[in-house]
């Protein structure tokens, strides 16, 4: 049905090294899939002969034989060679590699057959002008091998299954004011309707495994979040009529959201300490609450603030901000913006400040239909503390038919790498990328 899927994939790496430099900083390995299967079906109307939508149901099931894939090469291969640096981030000398880490820590490059179902039940009713969205959510994972068996890796010896469980409430209202009398030429308004939607979530999880107990295999499936969160906030909207008379047509000339998030101290982390004390994160250290699947949020006490305006029909400007209210610091700040020179080229630029890496990236990037059929798109990335460019990468793109297809020529001047992929985009997916081009592509998810 329309609110089905089933997707099937085979996946797997004939390399001994993590060629993705963001699996190489965060968790150390990648995956192999051989295969794996889901099928999931989408708000089911439980009473639609009673109350339609006022109870839906949510399943999904999945079954994956996964298994790790070590990066080999030692840290001195990769300009290491210090004792002290290599033991403070890596927790291991030079001459070992970031496979034989994880090996001591219990981690098995064994297939393991893995499946996995998640139910959701979630109510909507009216009290008033508000809305309130109860719902109540649970998982369970099993494993054709008990946890204790990843060699030492985890306590729950005894377990060869993980059951969690969750529940919690959205409320949200809308309140709307329209002003004929705002007009101006320079800004292009002509009327504004200003969209206030405050909402806020409450939610609480628990599990009969924590997340550092278990190998992640998928952050979706393993990486849960567990205790307590809080999110307020308010959304606003300004709308205004651009076009001129006879033409007149409705624009998003401004939005505003600001949101606060609080967790209990019994949050989960995400941190596997390893044996030499230093951490292991699979957790992100930027704060972000998902208000569609809390469970994959990494929870703390953080203000998140966005702004995107569009100047123009042919100019947007974009400007997010995390602050993390633990460490009392801005965790990150996103600037940026994009101008569509012509129907058929536009450009795009951003500044990325991660505090918790002291960076600060500048990537800029264009876009440009060179033909009906072909397209061009190019990216750079700088990095403004070493002072040279990280990546350099363009996709030339064709269209067919039925599919899009392309190639990708990327390089990487942090390892020194140069790669060709294939693109490949049946049509749907490819019409869909034309749709989101303007606020995926050229702004590369700013503010996201």
């Amino acid at each position: 049905g329309s609110n089905s899927a089933f997707t099937a994939q085979a996946k797997g790496s004939l390399n001994n090294f993590t060629p993705n430099e963001y699996l190489l900083q965060s968790q150390g390995y990648t995956v192999d899939k051989l295969p794996e299967i889901k099928y999931a079906r989408l708000a089911d109307d439980v009473l639609g002969g009673v109350r339609p939508g006022m109870l839906t149901w949510t399943h999904e099931y999945s079954y994956a034989r996964v298994g790790f894939k070590f990066n080999e090469p030692t840290l001195s291969d990769f300009g290491f060679v210090n004792g002290f640096v290599s033991n403070k981030n890596f927790g291991v000398a030079p001459s070992q590699s970031i496979a034989d880490r994880l090996r001591a820590m219990g981690f098995t490059e064994d297939l393991v057959n893995r499946g996995d179902t998640r139910q959701e039940l979630a109510g909507v009713f009216d009290w008033g002008p508000v809305r309130i969205n109860p719902f109540v959510v649970g998982r369970l994972t099993g494993y054709d091998q008990k946890i204790g068996e990843f060699d030492t890796f985890s306590p729950d010896a005894d377990k060869q299954y993980r059951a969690w469980w969750a529940g919690g409430a959205r409320f949200s209202t809308e309140i709307v004011k329209v002003d004929d009398s705002v007009e101006s030429s320079f800004f292009d308004l002509h009327r504004i309707r200003h969209i206030v939607t405050p909402s806020a979530t409450v939610w609480s999880a628990a599990s009969s495994i924590r997340e550092e107990s278990l190998p992640i295999y998928d952050d979706t499936v393993e990486a849960l979040a567990t205790g307590t969160a809080v999110r307020a906030g308010i959304a606003q909207t300004f709308q205004t009529q651009r076009g001129g008379p006879g033409r007149w047509r409705s624009v998003d000339v401004l939005k505003i959201n600001t949101d606060f998030s609080f967790a209990t101290a019994d949050r989960n982390n995400g941190t596997i300490p390893n044996q030499v004390g230093s951490p292991i994160s699979n957790a992100s250290p930027f704060d972000r609450f998902f208000d569609a699947r809390p469970e994959y949020s990494y929870l703390g006490n953080f203000f998140t603030g966005e702004a995107a305006w569009q100047v123009t029909d042919a100019v947007g400007l974009i400007y997010n901000v995390i602050y993390d209210f633990d460490t009392n610091q801005v965790a990150r700040t996103v600037a940026g913006g994009t101008i569509q020179h012509s129907p058929e080229f536009s450009t795009y630029a951003q500044v990325r400040f991660l505090n918790a890496l002291d960076a600060t990236y500048v990537d800029a990037g264009a876009s440009y239909q060179l033909t009906r059929i072909y397209s061009i798109t190019a990216g750079v990335t700088y990095d403004t503390n070493a002072n040279e460019v990280q990546n350099l990468s363009a996709t030339l793109r064709r269209k067919f038919q039925d599919a899009t297809m392309g190639v990708r020529l990327s390089f990487d001047n942090i390892t020194d790498e140069t790669s060709i992929g294939v693109v490949f985009e049946p049509q749907a997916a490819a019409a869909a990328r034309e749709r989101e081009d303007e606020h995926l592509e050229r702004l590369r998810n700013i503010g996201r």
